[in-house]
């Protein structure tokens, strides 16, 4: 990987997935391409199973995906003390445009199959662009697999200072719901919020609203099917997690509350929380 880019300010990594369960080969191109970035790196993971349709059938596979990827991220990015650096990963089917992805003002594009580029915006497609693994392929395979996703899905949070654990949360309630998500979220943290969504899943009718109580919409839309919620402990969430991934996340701190005490140190402790 000698010659990539250092010291970029806002990165693009696809990859190709040849089995979305094998966790590990993601680790490396993303903690490389992590170490390069400076304020925003958005991960884009392609694999047959992402083209069949969102839905509660393939739960637990994107679940320990998400984490695995936000995590391996953001992990890096506390030990460049860099831990306002906006990850963002976003699931696709391969062959496919990607040509609605924000073009922004992205520096540069790292990829596992310089073919990939072609499927962006051409304003990404002819950035400096770099190969981080040796040898990628999607494998052909027929994917069977019965999507069921739920028409209302509701979750609730405060979204301060979105992290990666908001948006791991977020993905999932985004990936079963079908035509309406009501996000429980305050007003200044609204944006944030639904910007993320329409990137993860566009199509979908997000409603946001504010909470004046701890059940907010869920205890009077009789047409919400789920609520999707965080496990508050580490022993909760080690089923879905491996070895690896639980000591990752034990470092990387992924709470509005660390986030607050980290800026507050970079200004010298100065202000209050």
């Amino acid at each position: 990987m000698a010659g990539l880019l250092d010291n970029v300010d806002k990165a693009i990594l696809v990859l190709n997935l040849s089995d979305p369960e094998d966790l590990h080969i993601i680790s490396s191109p993303i903690t490389t391409v992590a170490k390069r970035t400076r304020s925003r790196l958005l991960i884009i993971l392609l694999h047959p199973l992402f083209g069949t349709g969102f839905g509660t059938s393939t739960w637990n596979i994107i679940q320990r995906l998400l984490a695995h990827a936000y995590i391996q991220a953001t992990a890096v990015s506390h030990e460049m003390n860099n831990v306002l650096m906006n990850i963002e990963v976003i699931l696709r089917p391969p062959r496919v445009s990607l040509k609605d992805m924000p073009v922004d003002s992205w520096n540069a594009l790292f990829h596992s199959d310089d073919e990939l580029r072609f499927l962006l915006p051409e304003k990404i497609s002819t950035l400096p662009s770099f190969c981080v693994m040796e040898e990628s392929s999607v494998a052909e395979i027929n994917v069977i697999t019965k999507s069921s996703t739920l028409p209302v899905v509701a979750l609730g949070g405060t979204f301060d200072h979105l992290h990666s654990g908001h948006k791991i949360l977020l993905s999932m309630a985004a990936w079963i719901a079908e035509k309406k998500d009501l996000i429980e979220s305050l007003d200044e943290r609204m944006n944030a919020v639904l910007n993320f969504l329409t990137l993860f899943k566009p199509g979908v009718e997000y409603n946001l609203v504010p909470i004046v109580d701890v059940y907010g919409p869920t205890a009077t839309d009789p047409d919400i099917q789920a609520l999707v919620v965080s496990k508050e402990t580490l022993s909760g969430a080690s089923s879905n997690l491996d070895v690896d991934n639980m000591e990752l996340l034990r470092k990387a701190k992924l709470s509005s509350t660390y986030v607050r005490q980290w800026i507050l140190k970079q200004r010298g402790g100065g202000e209050g929380i």
